[in-house]
């Protein structure tokens, strides 16, 4: 944010700012979801690195499934959603509505991979 606010100025910092908090929306409550339920489900199953890396898959596969299909949807209706929810003089907020959603998918998933490796995922 220092960066981006000294090279783009305050206004524009402004809409990015807005931007980003729009699009980490669905990502900050699925992973306080995640935390609360990986990390006790694979401190119990840490012994079994077959058993981990299995259900490692399995969930980037089911947040893969369920993170890029809505992230990538705000990233499409992204002037529909900065007109119906914050109005005309936010119009500068699309772009990067469109662009930071389409990254955040990868976000929630390197999340999940700092909750559930604490093994060793060498075959």
């Amino acid at each position: 944010m220092f960066v981006a606010g000294k090279l783009l100025g305050k206004e524009a910092l402004g809409f990015y700012s807005v931007a980003m908090h729009l699009a980490s929306l669905p990502v900050q409550k699925v992973s306080g979801i995640l935390n609360q339920v990986a990390f006790p489900a694979f401190s119990k199953i840490q012994n079994d690195s077959a058993t981990v890396k299995l259900h490692v898959l399995k969930s980037v596969r089911i947040l893969s499934f369920l993170s890029f299909p809505v992230l990538w949807g705000i990233s499409s209706i992204a002037p529909e959603i900065v007109q119906l929810l914050l109005g005309p003089k936010w119009e500068p907020a699309i772009l990067p509505l469109q662009i930071l959603p389409m990254i955040m998918p990868l976000r929630m998933i390197s999340n999940f991979f700092t909750v559930s490796c604490g093994c060793d995922w060498s075959p």
